[in-house]
């Protein structure tokens, strides 16, 4: 390939001067407005006019002698369409897809800085700027071929993860409109990472379970982090082994100092406020580590709002999911003026207020029901793999509950106190009721409702019924 510096026009491998025109049309213009459901969301998008399908005419192409860390990113993009697609796209080298002729392709250029060197794929004259040389990409996706070109290793891999979240779901045909399989928009991306270093803090604890563990490990390279807190790591030993095999084939490095999260705009805060609310709730783990990656990548794009939406878009496909996890998130959050659905007012208290004040928790009371009869709908209505959906109907259900306890609570002490402990008993059964379906997640609630259910029998067989502080309080 001739060695040039004169504009990243010339030498294309993918586009024409016709489209490349275009894409300067465009780029003056700001481009198409059109969403892009990329967790971290990419510095620089530029759309085009039409679509790139994938099918089994399509190969991942590699030089001849492709790097390591490109074969890594090949393999991320063939395997990534294989799980979500069924398709196996093969992994081809130059001088094997010219052997079997024209085919649609998907390049997973070598890295380099400036030129490309010999016996490499390149774009002739393509620079990277300086804040792209460590861990920047560009994507380069027409309607004859995909160009991923990482300034690194690493570059390379994010690449890879970004291109396949861009890929949209097939359509099915109908009357009037053709089917199509998977399609990538046509369109420019140059993204880049504002902090070099992105790692998962200590708080994240990874999973014990080996399979979890490396599952962990995937989402946050996915999500463009680059290392992990030492004391993050499993203390397992079969986990601990996998940590170690999986970091090998990952941008990932253990870190010995414990990493702080990136300072960010005051509007980034509910991303990293994200990481702790869902960190620990089995595979709901992959928001923490997509709210993380989206603060520590440093994207422009901070509002939670928008966050929620690409989120939700890349993992589930749907907008519904996002409105669950906002509504879900609600609970963490006191607001002024009201009691928070998340830590509602002592239970007591909550029995024995009168007039504006016990108005406030009739309020605060029938807005949590609608919102928890709202969440289990919108989560049950999510067409996903059952596992992570149900994952986040469990983070749900656990918030929900939490609120749901201090309630029922709050009936069982005003009953108690009005003289009518066998329904304080009833309303308590019927709270123990609901939690069996929470698993192991509301074991401590429910030996703890248990035990107050076995105190208000006793009192309901003494001559004195005990005072009220000494049968809910277990003394």
């Amino acid at each position: 390939m001739e060695d040039s510096e004169s504009t990243f026009l010339d030498g294309l491998p993918v586009c024409s001067v016709f489209s490349v025109s275009l894409w300067l049309c465009f780029a003056a213009f700001g481009g198409a407005a059109q969403p892009v459901n990329v967790v971290p969301m990419p510095r620089q998008v530029t759309f085009e006019a039409g679509f790139f399908e994938i099918d089994e005419q399509t190969v991942v192409l590699v030089s001849e002698r492709a790097t390591e860390g490109t074969r890594r990113a090949a393999r991320a993009v063939q395997l990534g369409i294989r799980e979500r697609f069924g398709l196996d796209l093969p992994i081809a080298r130059i001088a094997e897809q010219h052997a079997t002729g024209p085919r649609k392709e998907i390049w997973i250029i070598e890295p380099r800085l400036r030129r490309p060197p010999a016996n490499t794929i390149g774009v002739n004259g393509l620079v990277f700027a300086p804040e792209m040389v460590s861990e920047g990409y560009f994507i380069r996706v027409d309607m004859i071929a995909v160009v991923v070109h990482g300034a690194s290793d690493a570059g390379s891999y994010y690449g890879a993860q970004t291109l396949l979240q861009l890929i949209r779901p097939p359509r099915r045909g109908g009357l009037f409109r053709a089917a199509l399989g998977p399609t990538l928009p046509c369109l420019w991306i140059a993204d880049w990472p504002a902090h070099a270093m992105r790692a998962v803090p200590p708080e994240l604890k990874m999973p014990s379970d080996a399979r979890a563990a490396e599952q962990f490990l995937q989402d946050a390279a996915r999500y463009r982090l680059n290392g992990i807190a030492r004391e993050a790591l499993p203390t397992d030993a079969a986990a601990a082994g996998r940590v170690q095999e999986v970091i090998e084939g990952l941008p990932i490095r253990v870190v010995d100092d414990a990493p702080v999260l990136p300072s960010t705009p005051a509007a980034a805060t509910p991303l990293i406020d994200a990481v702790f609310h869902w960190n620990g709730m089995g595979l709901a783990v992959r928001y923490s580590l997509a709210a993380l990656g989206e603060a520590a990548w440093g994207s422009r794009d901070t509002d939670p709002d928008h966050f929620r939406l690409r989120f939700a878009r890349s993992t589930f496909g749907t907008d519904a999911a996002a409105e669950a996890i906002r509504l879900t998130e609600e609970y963490f959050v006191a607001r002024p003026g009201a009691p928070s659905l998340w830590a509602p007012a002592p239970f007591a208290e909550i029995a024995e207020a009168t007039g504006e004040q016990a108005a406030r928790y009739a309020r605060a009371r029938a807005e949590h029901e609608r919102r928890a009869r709202r969440i289990r709908l919108l989560w049950r209505s999510v067409r996903a793999e059952p596992p992570l959906r149900d994952a986040f109907l469990a983070v749900a259900e656990r918030a929900i509950g939490l609120t749901e306890n201090a309630y029922a609570l709050a009936d069982a002490y005003r009953f108690y106190r009005d003289g009518r402990i066998a329904k304080a008993v009833r309303a308590l059964r019927a709270r123990t009721g609901s939690l069996g379906a929470l698993g192991e997640e509301a074991a401590e609630s429910r030996k703890a409702f248990d035990a107050l259910i076995a105190r208000l029998e006793a009192a309901a067989k003494a001559p004195k019924p005990p005072p009220i502080e000494e049968v809910f309080s277990g003394k």
